[in-house]
């Protein structure tokens, strides 16, 4: 045999070789992970009885785990705990944001896996609230002028408190869902209700004034709402839904916290909503007969954002960037300034965006007492205080502090 002959032969055979030790190496590490399972059995990963997550205010955590005789350790900084960790002897309270990390041992057992559970305290009860699952369901897609519309017993309610919607539509039966305004991982709003048919009933024609241009809607309550105390202080909306046509609009209110002592505290500018509101005919600055309304009611519905009002073109947006960045925030309306039933020395700053115009003295008196004691006044908008108005009681219907007058 030649060398080149025996070179050939030996790299064949080493090659040969390399592919069987590759198939040794192979072989040989699966062996070592299937033998894992003769030795002691896993402890059972400890679980937590408060799911991670955002919480208001502190929370106590109970860490359990299911093999028999098993000691926890755990940690609350998000370091990896060990047996040397805190021995777990009853439940943890969590009173700032913080992750709690637990493994678990037992005679008998190899140690557990490393269980982890993350939670954010916060004060900022918009914040906890926005953690809920979002919908974009409180979007309208259908919007038919005429068809179903409607507008509530008052703009803002208390929580606890009841709130009134007055419908009118050319359907029977109609849904009601009520969603919450907010940031919601972007989706912009949460299903506070599911949707519930409701039977509808023929409303009276509104009234008219010819000598002010007041018109007003003498609506009977189609639907109650009982606002839960639990609902979070916000911005609210009633979507309406025909049964037979799928005709929707809106309904839009405000949920106060009359308590609360958030740091800020937001006006929603419902008396210039309804300035420019042109339903039935007449605004503060237009009517179709070529003459201004001098009165606008509080009792009618919007005109405009398929019954929202300027809720959606001039306040949601902020709404959205401050309870997407978790500011410690509460909200009411034009209504409650002007009534006092809100005081403003509770909260660090009182705000308002967009197009607040429409101002009565009592208004401005208690925004200017509240600067004067120290309260922060935020204006993030345009053409404050331009017009001064005063509310009054209906000369068509009786009800009291439902008109407003320029």
């Amino acid at each position: 045999m030649t060398g080149r002959g025996i070179s050939s032969n030996i790299r064949r055979f080493f090659r040969a070789r390399g592919v069987l030790l590759l198939f040794a190496v192979v072989l040989t590490g699966c062996s070592t992970a299937s033998d894992t399972s003769h030795g002691p059995p896993l402890a059972a990963t400890p679980t937590f009885s408060t799911a991670p997550g955002i919480y208001l205010g502190s929370q106590s955590v109970t860490i359990s785990d299911s093999t028999p005789g098993a000691s926890i350790y755990f940690t609350t900084d998000g370091s990896r705990p060990a047996t040397g960790s805190t021995l777990y002897s009853g439940p943890v309270t969590v009173a700032s944001s913080a992750t709690l990390q637990a493994i678990a041992t037992a005679n008998g057992y190899s140690q557990s896996a490393v269980a982890s559970a993350a939670y954010s305290i916060s004060s900022s009860a918009a914040y906890v609230e926005n953690s809920n699952p979002g919908t974009t369901d409180w979007q309208i897609t259908h919007w038919a002028a005429g068809q179903i519309e409607g507008f509530p017993s008052s703009p803002s309610v208390a929580q606890g408190g009841t709130i009134g919607f007055m419908v009118n539509t050319t359907s029977s039966l109609f849904f009601l869902q009520v969603f919450r305004l907010g940031w919601y991982q972007g989706l912009g709003g949460r299903a506070m209700t599911s949707p519930e048919v409701v039977q509808a009933a023929p409303q009276p024609a509104p009234l008219f004034d010819p000598e002010t241009g007041l018109i007003e809607c003498p609506w009977n309550p189609t639907y109650v709402l009982q606002v839960p105390r639990t609902w979070v202080s916000g911005v609210y909306l009633a979507k309406l839904t025909t049964t037979d046509t799928s005709a929707e609009a809106y309904i839009v209110f405000v949920v106060t916290n009359p308590v609360s002592s958030s740091p800020l505290l937001y006006d929603v500018p419902v008396f210039t909503y309804q300035a420019y509101n042109q339903w039935g005919g007449k605004s503060l600055y237009h009517g179709t007969d070529g003459q201004r309304a001098y009165k606008v009611s509080l009792r009618r519905p919007y005109d405009n954002n398929y019954g929202a009002g300027h809720a959606l073109d001039q306040d949601f947006d902020f709404i959205r960037f401050l309870e997407k960045h978790g500011y410690d925030v509460s909200y009411e309306t034009d209504l409650e300034l002007e009534l006092g039933t809100i005081d403003l020395t509770r909260h660090k700053a009182w705000m308002v965006m967009a197009h607040p115009e429409y101002w009565s003295r009592p208004m401005r008196d208690a925004v200017t007492n509240a600067r004067d004691a120290g309260i922060n006044l935020g204006f993030f908008s345009a053409n404050e205080m331009t017009w001064q108005v005063r509310l009054e009681t209906s000369s068509l219907t009786g009800i009291a502090n439902s008109t407003v007058v320029c």
